[in-house]
């Protein structure tokens, strides 16, 4: 989690992200600025963690900041700690900003974090599933290969000491922009979310998963230079085990009367993966133009 206290003229809140679209509308209230507004920016007067501090001071958009919210609360410890090492690691050098913190949760394979330096074996495994992902059984179970990748690693006298252990960059892993600064990288983060919608307009994509708050929508559309959703492209999916002739109703809805319809509906509804039969309701919905 992300504690920011975000200041706009003389007025300032204090905002946890990740957080809801409604809860951010709230402190943008409190700010004096307009609740609604589709691209907010504030600067940050103090933050935590501390390895963040770097914002402090800067003019950041605040949907940027609530999406690395959601991409530090999708991460295991270990994962946190390893961000938080490089982000706090100066001999690195890096001029870190806020797009380029949110590439870093993408990247951190490029950097092995090692907490306790006294299990070679364990040194071993925690290194080569970080740069390789996977591990064949076979490979894991040949602990004499584990110790001496640890060692090695130990060995080649480049790890960084951090306040969370030694950090060695992985130079043959480039560090690759993932985030282009104006549309989000898809990222799956709502487990409660009946379908994904994949919205895209030219060579631009952005995510969104339903049911939402509407002005998420408008917010995607925004990013992505759209006036209208009715100009872009909609591919739907879902990770929900939904009956065959539900999916049919969802995608109809889509078709017919557009996203917000659908994501109205998705609201409206108790979907029953096996049985509803609810969703043959109508539903029309004005599909809204991005404003300001």
């Amino acid at each position: 989690m992300i504690k920011a206290t975000i200041e706009e003229m003389s007025y300032s809140a204090e905002i946890n992200f990740p957080c809801t679209e409604t809860q951010l509308s709230k402190s943008l209230y409190e700010l004096k600025m307009n609740p609604e507004h589709l691209c907010p920016t504030a600067k940050i007067a103090q933050i935590e963690p501390s390895e963040l501090s770097m914002l402090v001071d800067s003019e950041v958009s605040l949907d940027a900041l609530n999406y690395l919210g959601k991409r530090m609360d999708g991460m295991d410890k270990r994962e946190l700690n390893q961000f938080l090492a490089v982000l706090s690691c100066e001999d690195l050098h890096e001029d870190w900003n806020l797009k380029s913190i949110i590439d870093l949760t993408f990247n951190l394979p490029r950097y092995t974090l090692i907490e306790d330096t006294s299990d070679l074996e364990r040194i071993g495994l925690i290194h080569l599933l970080n740069i390789r992902m996977a591990i064949p059984t076979s490979k894991l179970e040949n602990k004499e290969w584990l110790r001496t990748e640890g060692q090695k690693l130990l060995d080649s006298g480049k790890g960084i000491s951090t306040d969370y252990g030694l950090l060695f960059v992985n130079k043959e892993i480039s560090f690759e922009e993932v985030f282009n600064g104006k549309t989000f990288p898809p990222y799956y983060c709502d487990t409660n979310a009946v379908v994904t919608a994949e919205i895209s307009y030219g060579d631009l994509t952005e995510l969104a998963e339903l049911p939402c708050e509407e002005i998420a929508i408008k917010k995607a559309l925004y990013r992505l230079g759209a006036e209208s959703i009715s100009d872009c492209e909609i591919e739907l999916d879902t990770a929900q085990n939904i009956s065959e002739n539900q999916w049919e109703k969802i995608c109809a809805t889509e078709q017919n009367a557009g996203i917000f319809a659908l994501n109205q509906l998705l609201k409206s509804i108790e979907l029953n993966v096996s049985t509803s039969e609810n969703t043959s309701e109508s539903v029309s919905v004005e599909d809204p133009k991005i404003t300001m």
